[in-house]
């Protein structure tokens, strides 16, 4: 009786033990360990929201600069903190096929995720990858697309790819100035370059 009921025992832990991987297999990626927008408490919301205002206070000194006729170096670093408070707080996903977005950074790497409800799917979509500044044009080199843990189709990744550098460049020609370089180093991008 001891025996079979040893064995009932280690039947359960290894069929349990196999459910769990399955289950924890299906699941995505999780970007970044912050603590989503929604859920900070009210003094930490302020604090992030004035974070980006602040932000947004260099960003247009830099266009300030470049009316003025000034040509000098300029460096905006942008924090994980504040791409997801951006993402999460400014940005609303009502209209579009994701939601839930947040990003992370890591050495050479952006990766951001979000829910996505598209042609009857519905999950975690997770992209990878990393911003290159090439004759004057900021490129999207996607690494990688995932919907969970299933990588999606090389097309489209190269058709994110193209519509994220496209949507950079529109974005880059009411720029006050050059963009020469982006670095994205871990928890911060920093975006330098010289005003026209």
């Amino acid at each position: 009786m001891k025996r079979s009921a040893g064995c009932l025992l280690i039947l359960l832990l290894l069929v349990g033990g196999a459910l769990f991987g399955v289950w924890r297999a299906r699941q995505a990626p999780v970007v970044g360990d912050a603590v989503p927008f929604a859920k900070l408490p009210a003094p930490e919301k302020q604090r992030r929201r004035e974070e980006v205002r602040v932000l947004e206070s260099k960003v247009k000194e830099i266009q300030r600069s470049a009316k003025r006729g000034e040509k000098k170096p300029f460096a905006i670093e942008l924090t994980e903190d504040q791409l997801n408070t951006v993402l999460q707080d400014r940005i609303d996903t009502s209209k579009f096929p994701i939601s839930d977005l947040r990003a992370g950074m890591e050495p050479n790497r952006l990766l951001v995720q979000g829910h996505i409800k598209y042609q009857g799917l519905e999950g975690a979509a997770t992209l990878t990858g990393n911003i290159e500044v090439k004759n004057g044009h900021l490129n999207f080199i996607a690494e990688s697309l995932q919907f969970g843990v299933i990588p999606a189709p090389s097309k489209w990744k190269t058709k994110v790819e193209t519509e994220i550098s496209k949507r950079l460049n529109e974005a880059l020609a009411n720029a006050p100035g050059r963009i020469d370089k982006v670095a994205i180093e871990q928890g911060k991008m920093t975006i330098s370059g010289i005003t026209d």
